[in-house]
Parts: C-alpha cells; structure tokens; sequence
C-alpha cells in the first residue's frame, strides 16, 4: 500500500472505499474469515487491500493444500488460443532463439498447461512460484518443463515471449509486475493473465480472499504496459467461474521509443494541467470529433495550439479561433499530445511519440 494513498499506476487519490469479507489463505483446508478495506484508483480501477499484512511465501507451509480447488478447467481453452497465436506470431516473439521461451509465474501445482505447451508446441517452458522449495522432483514426462523459485533465478539470457499469470497478479505490486515486464519479457510476446474483478452491482460486497493486495483491472493493466513502453494489442478473453474471474489475452511489443503517458482523472485535472504547461510546450489534440471540438470552444477554450485527426476527411477543416485540422506529423517533437479517448492512442504512429507527453483521460 502506498503511503500517501495514491493509486501506484496514475499517482491520484485512492477513493470509493468497500469492506468485503473473505478467508485469509487460499486454496487451504483450513480457512479464517475476516473483513478486509479496499480502496479503489477512479482513473484505472486498480483496487488496493488497505488492510493487507505482508507475509512470506516462501515460509507458508503448504501441506495442507486441498488439491480439490485447484482446477485446471480453463488449460483447454487458453492453449487454443494460444496455439493460434503462436502461429501469428512466431517470427516476432522467438528472439535469439529457435523457438520462444514459455514463461508462468505462480503456477502451483497446476502444471498441466505449462505440460501441454512444451509438448505439443515443442518448447522450453518455466514455472516459477516459491512452493518448488520442496516440489518432487519430477518424472522423464516432464523434461522441457523447468521450476524455479524466484523469477530472479531465471538467466539473464532467457527472454520469454510467452508470458501466462494465473490466480497470482493480487499479490504482486504494480511496480513489480512492471519491472518484472521491462527486465524478463521478450521485446515482441504474447501474454495472458487472469484477474480478480469487482462487481458490486451484480454480487454486492462479497467473498474475496483477504491475503490479496491489489485487485487489477484491465485498464490498470494496460496502463502498467504502456508505462513500460509496451505497445498492445489485445487479442481476446473470457470469464472463469462465472464471470468472479476474467482472462485477457495481448500482443505486445516494445515502443520505438518510450514515451511519457500523463493520465488524467477527469477533464478538470487535465485542464489543470494543460494551464500549467500553456506558453511552455505546444499542445496537440488529437481526434477532431464531437468530443474533441466539444473540449476546445468549452473546458480546453485557448488551450490547445493545433488539432490533430488521422482521418483524411476531417483534414485541412477551417475551425473558428484555431488552425486548419492537420494531419499527423511525424516531426512533432517535445509536445503535450491529448487524448480524450484513449481508445485513439492506436492510432497515433510511434515515430510522433518520440519525445512526446501523451495526456490521457480514461
């Protein structure tokens, strides 16, 4: 938890605070209820367990794990999926090797995927989770499939390209998660994660494990990539138990050049901002839409230097009180760049985000 009580993804204020009730310890025969205070990020939904006690796994006795909870219903699905993929993508995520490197954290004891992917795609594949202290050693069946402890005993040469979190992103901090990305990932792969997701119209203030410490979205997600200096580009998902737990699916790949993502919890905050850099930066909209002509005669009047739209027939459009909409151009330098949708951002080509800042609002 952060102690200034911002969000760790969008540096804002954590608000909407929800008390839930849940056991401590999963997958145990054994379980000890208690209530657990959760605040939520409003720009990217991530929500941070403030009543979460750090503990060690490495020293947790896992004896009494009940094997019964540990399903592995949705292995079928994702290696369709994945077997698609890998197809699509092959050239990209191999890297120096002949084949890429197939990585999951927090597997457990639920190793039948990581199985099926080395021997129907024929690669190497790791776990890591800190239970394999006392695993048994493993059969000849078994011999692409490689367990470790801790992701930092994973050489320095081994580049995954792809990348599954099951059931183990909640415990795992945004900043973790996101140098575990910059310094392990291939700079082209593939990934899937499962996250815990919250719905309090639909199911109320429910059940959740209390030894979870932050509850991801997939914005938050996104967020943590783009900040990395990933691009992505999702590619499918689907719920598990329900829709209590939902799987996303991206191809990503490393930006030419990394860029400055700015995000904003509403227009007022970003208006705030552009104020601030006003006669120091030039400031670009892109999207000469309803909402973006919308923004510059309301909220941003005076605070936009040019507008930008990549659709040909919004161009050269004569705008009261503004320049002609122009088009992209890739010489925009050391400029603030704003998106009111952020779903515009896979729009903008990577070269105009060299030395850029691109404001967003979720």
């Amino acid at each position: 938890m952060e102690k200034n009580n911002n969000c760790p993804i969008c540096n804002i204020q954590l608000s909407k605070n929800i008390s839930v009730s849940g056991p401590e310890v999963v997958y145990t025969k054994k379980m000890e209820f208690g209530k657990s205070s959760i605040s939520f990020c409003k720009s990217c939904g991530l929500g941070v367990n403030l009543s979460f006690k750090p503990f060690d796994f490495a020293k947790l006795n896992y004896s009494n794990i009940d094997l019964n909870f540990i399903a592995d219903d949705d292995d079928d699905l994702i290696f369709l999926q994945l077997k698609a993929y890998f197809k699509k993508f092959l050239p990209l995520i191999r890297g120096n090797s002949s084949l890429p490197i197939c990585l999951e954290i927090g597997s457990g004891k639920r190793l039948s995927l990581l199985k099926k992917i080395s021997d129907e795609l024929d690669i190497i594949t790791y776990g890591i989770d800190p239970i394999y202290q006392n695993f048994d050693a493993f059969d000849e069946n078994y011999s692409k499939l490689k367990l470790i402890t801790d992701i930092s005993k994973l050489g320095k040469n081994i580049k995954p390209g792809i990348f599954i979190a099951r059931n183990c992103l909640e415990y795992l901090s945004p900043q973790s998660i996101s140098s575990m990305i910059s310094n392990v990932l291939h700079e082209n792969s593939i990934i899937f994660f499962e996250i815990q997701s919250f719905n309090e119209r639909k199911w109320g203030n429910i059940f959740y494990f209390r030894e979870y410490q932050y509850f991801y979205t997939k914005l938050a997600i996104e967020k943590l990539l783009l900040n990395t200096g990933f691009q992505v580009e999702w590619l499918s998902s689907f719920s598990n138990y329900g829709d209590e737990r939902q799987t996303y699916s991206a191809y990503i790949s490393k930006a030419i050049n990394r860029v400055n993502f700015i995000y904003h919890e509403d227009i007022n905050h970003l208006v705030n901002y552009l104020k601030t850099m006003k006669g120091n930066k030039n400031i670009y909209l892109w999207g000469a839409g309803g909402r973006g002509l919308n923004f510059i005669y309301n909220e941003g009047y005076g605070l936009v230097d040019k507008i930008i739209d990549s659709s040909e027939s919004r161009q050269d459009i004569a705008l009261i009180d503004y320049p002609p909409v122009m088009a992209p151009d890739l010489s925009i330098q050391d400029s603030i760049i704003v998106l009111l949708n952020s779903r515009f951002l896979s729009y903008i080509p990577p070269l105009i985000k060299r030395n850029n800042s691109i404001s967003l609002i979720s």
